[in-house]
């Protein structure tokens, strides 16, 4: 677990975390049952870990009022960083388009 006053936003980060329903779910979420797959850092400076993958499920710890959240820590130089970020964001967009697809039909 690490807390979230030590994280870091990645400083390629190409997306924007909104304030949406989907964040209104993913919060109501957090509070329900917790922080379930653990966000990637790596160390930086001064104590602190930049996020490579989970800065929308640090936003809903943030909004929830949950001061920390699981973590895996991984050494990761810069262009394994933004690889990493890229192929968890498009697994993840996959994953969240079939899950509303669901809810279609």
């Amino acid at each position: 677990m690490i807390s979230i006053d030590k994280l870091v936003d990645f400083s390629d980060h190409p997306y924007k975390v909104l304030d949406d329903e989907a964040m209104d779910e993913l919060c109501e979420s957090v509070r329900t049952v917790g922080v379930l797959v653990p966000i990637i850092v790596r160390t930086v400076v001064d104590g602190r870990y930049e996020i490579i993958s989970g800065h929308r499920r640090k936003r809903a710890c943030e909004r929830a009022g949950i001061d920390t959240i699981p973590a895996v820590v991984t050494k990761l130089n810069d262009d394994e960083a933004a690889h990493s970020l890229l192929t968890v964001t498009c697994t993840g967009k996959t994953y969240f388009r079939a899950k509303r697809l669901m809810r279609i039909n």
